[in-house]
């Protein structure tokens, strides 16, 4: 069994093709920062997870190979990446709407346009740690909000801009855009 913790050589059809290898997929989903047992005050936060401080979850595909070689996977990727909470079965193609798309293309670039308006903001006089302590607190809050962890809605007011605003900084297609088949491809060819 090859182990692998990007999808994009298997997405991308780049392996060796051998009928005595599987090739299983593992990537962690790092300890998350919605979860209270998150501590990312401390000194030394544990970013990445797998050293044994924070739970944290995992994302597996067998992308080739007998069915029972998934249990032996994914059995390995909770040592590797241990302590892990849960482990989730996917197909190397979902693996691939995770990453890179969800989280390096569609969330990687929205927090370089954040750090861009919070690098603006303290350009414009706004006192660096109030800057961030203000973001920071907000990024808990609006996290909450937007993937309802809370019950608790943005006022109506803040509703209000939000919506006016998704305008100006998304084009109306970008999930089209991003999501498509061509695109993924394209990206997922040039990572592999």
């Amino acid at each position: 069994m090859v182990v692998l913790l990007d999808p994009a050589a298997a997405y991308a059809d780049t392996l060796y093709e051998r009928n005595d290898t599987s090739y299983f997929i593992t990537h962690p989903a790092h300890p998350s920062i919605i979860d209270a047992s998150s501590d990312l005050s401390r000194e030394d936060p544990d970013w990445f997870g797998g050293q044994g401080r924070e739970e944290q979850d995992i994302v597996c595909a067998l992308h080739q190979g007998p069915d029972e070689n998934y249990e032996r996977g994914e059995a390995l990727a909770r040592d590797i990446y241990a302590p892990v909470r849960r482990a989730h079965e996917l197909t190397t193609e979902q693996m691939i709407l995770l990453e890179p798309a969800l989280v390096e293309m569609v969330l990687g670039s929205c927090l370089y346009a954040v750090r861009e308006a919070y690098d603006h903001v303290v350009e414009q006089g706004v006192p660096e740690q109030a800057a961030r302590d203000f973001l920071f607190g907000h990024f808990r809050v609006e996290l909450g909000i937007v993937f309802g962890f809370t019950d608790f809605p943005f006022s109506d007011g803040a509703q209000e801009i939000i919506e006016e605003t998704k305008g100006d900084i998304f084009a109306s297609n970008w999930k089209d855009q991003v999501f498509s088949e061509d695109k993924l491809d394209e990206i997922v060819a040039e990572v592999a």
